[in-house]
């Protein structure tokens, strides 16, 4: 009967999980407010940013998808929607290209043509690195780096050139794919989150060459072929793959779809060596994409606050970025003669952190524009869950029918079990069931009678009413022929925990190790730290950080023993002890600086 139940609760628990992971993966899109310019109110144009779990911005998107809202009530799509590429988008991007022996002639002159061009379209800010791989990768360190072949991030374009221009001096033979990406996805993982690539380049497999020339099939690397693929998605990183042709056809098509394929990237093949050059500046392109959102503003001119949300709405997920700002007409008429009175002058509401404010191009001759991202609002209320379902409908009515079938199976599981539940009960009831015997009971009279010189007898078990208690500490003289009980001493194998005091034992409890995290900002905001705690932006978390720069589910803190072990899982803007970044699990140290994001605490041990 228990092992029914169990495999019932088992049943609905599942059913559970498999609607919940679908939940909590959807927070794989980003929208981010880039610039507004409102020169020409009431025409308005918007630049946005949308990226993907890795970051990597969306291409493709039409005016269906955006959604502007002014002052939280006018809600209206975009009347037109164009992308463009944004030069001036920050990105860190890796080179990783191959150059063994069947890349030799063309095929490597193409390949040093193709990464100058991807060069040439970065910015002075951009950062960019390159690994160039045959015969073998002497160290998968990310810190160390082969001379002439590899280079790490620097701003200096030119530096990296001087690496590039050499490379068909450096051919050699075997191919030691995977392990020349995992370590390219190791030195990208230091960049800036969400503005960071890998760029592979290769027209064969992981291999080695014999003696013969004849290659042995998948030993050119130390790593598997999955090491590269979990690294990356394990910090978020998009590995772009461009295949050459190559010689025979040996270039391993599958793997590289599924490498980009798994990361967020992107796979091109190249037929011939000249159609690399084209391929990189791809690359380059979709990494600074960003849309132009035209609309006509509900707005009126006054001196009020005002806000602008640009929502986005895809299958794979929702998101959305506001900005506060001010339109001050009273600036218009300061404009210099042919400027017109028209252009209004945007002051964009003042914010505490610096380092989310960006300085955008003003409005008219004398405006200034700045963006704050604010942090998404969590909805809350019945009119929150009514909203979102009522949206989920809407927009993916297929979706809706697939929970509202599933909602309807877990109503059935549920009764089931039930049923079950209260027929497994009666059953448990009947087996044990009172017997009744047709009369009542009456234990025998003893046949004992006690006499009168027993009255002072205590029975087996228990003391005579006329017995007198002494207190403790106070035993009283022993009775004639009682001898008197030999004294303890403190050292008569009494273990150290366990205090004689009078006869009163005293149990000395072991103190608890506790700690916990004391907020640097607000030192009267402290958290204990017990057992296993998750640190995140989530409702659900046991240490709730309502911080834009801490991701829902950001770090775990686990006691082991005395020690307490911090451990980042898969945050956006990672984790940090004493400044140095958590990428393996760290143990923590009384006065420890520990920064989740941008927020600071303090590990404070108590016990």
């Amino acid at each position: 009967m228990k092992i029914r139940h169990c495999s019932v609760l088992v049943l609905v628990l599942a059913l559970l999980a498999a609607f919940a992971l679908p939940a909590a993966g959807q927070d794989v899109v980003s929208v981010s407010i880039d610039e507004i310019q409102m020169d020409q109110f009431p025409q308005s144009t918007v630049l946005v940013t949308v990226r993907d779990a890795n970051g990597v911005p969306l291409i493709g998107l039409g005016a269906d998808k955006f959604e502007i809202v002014e002052d939280g009530r006018a809600s209206f799509p975009p009347t037109e929607v164009a992308p463009q590429v944004n030069a001036d988008a920050p990105v860190s991007a890796i080179m990783v290209i191959d150059i063994s022996g069947s890349m030799e002639g063309a095929p490597i002159k193409e390949a040093m043509r193709a990464a100058n061009a991807f060069l040439d379209q970065l910015g002075a800010e951009d950062r960019a690195a390159i690994i160039a791989f045959a015969d073998e990768v002497q160290s998968l360190d990310p810190t160390a780096f082969e001379d002439g072949k590899e280079m790490g991030f620097t701003t200096d374009k030119n530096a990296i050139r001087n690496v590039v221009n050499f490379l068909d001096a450096k051919i050699g033979w075997d191919t030691p794919l995977y392990d020349a990406i995992y370590k390219g996805v190791k030195m990208a993982a230091a960049e800036p989150v969400g503005k960071r690539a890998v760029v592979v380049m290769t027209d064969g497999r992981d291999e080695r060459d014999n003696a013969q020339g004849v290659p042995v099939k998948d030993t050119g690397s130390l790593s598997t072929p999955d090491d590269p693929i979990n690294e990356a998605n394990r910090h978020g990183i998009p590995i772009f793959t461009v295949g050459l042709a190559g010689i025979g056809g040996k270039i391993d098509t599958r793997y590289l779809m599924r490498l980009s394929e798994r990361t967020g990237g992107i796979y091109q093949e190249a037929p011939k060596p000249e159609e690399l050059t084209p391929l990189f500046e791809n690359v380059v392109s979709q990494l600074k994409t960003q849309y132009v959102l035209g609309y006509e503003s509900r707005l009126e001119r006054d001196q009020a606050y005002h806000s602008l949300m640009v929502r986005v709405n895809l299958p794979q997920g929702q998101d959305f970025d506001e900005i506060k700002f001010q339109i001050d007409p009273s600036q218009a008429g300061e404009a210099e003669p042919g400027a017109g009175a028209s252009d209004p002058a945007i002051v964009v509401a003042a914010t505490a952190v610096p380092d989310q404010v960006a300085s955008l191009p003003g409005s008219g001759d004398g405006g200034e524009l700045a963006a704050q991202v604010t942090p998404e609002p969590e909805a809350s209320g019945i009119q929150g869950i009514v909203d979102t379902v009522r949206d989920t409908i809407e927009e993916e009515p297929l979706i809706a029918v697939v929970i509202g079938a599933g909602v309807l199976l877990l109503l059935l599981l549920l009764v089931a079990l039930l049923i079950v539940l209260l027929r497994g009960r009666r059953s448990e009831e009947a087996e044990y069931a009172a017997v009744d015997y047709g009369e009542t009971y009456s234990p025998p009279t003893p046949s004992w009678t006690p006499e009168a010189r027993d009255t002072g007898t205590p029975a087996m078990g228990y003391q005579s009413q006329e017995h007198t208690e002494v207190a403790p500490g106070s035993w009283g003289e022993p009775g004639p022929g009682v001898p008197a009980p030999a004294p303890r001493s403190p050292a008569a194998g009494l273990p150290p925990e366990i205090v004689e005091a009078g006869g009163t034992r005293a149990i000395e409890r072991a103190p608890k190790h506790l700690a916990m995290l004391v907020d640097k900002a607000r030192p009267d905001r402290k958290y204990d730290l017990k057992g296993t705690v998750n640190v995140g932006r989530g409702r659900d978390s046991q240490v709730v950080l309502d911080h834009p720069t801490v991701s829902r589910q950001h770090a775990w803190i686990k006691a082991e023993g005395e020690e307490f072990v911090v451990f980042d899982v898969g945050s956006a803007n990672g984790t940090f002890v004493n400044g140095e970044q958590v990428e393996a699990p760290r143990r923590l140290q009384n006065g420890d600086v520990v920064r989740f994001g941008d927020a600071e605490f303090v590990f404070t041990r108590v016990f």
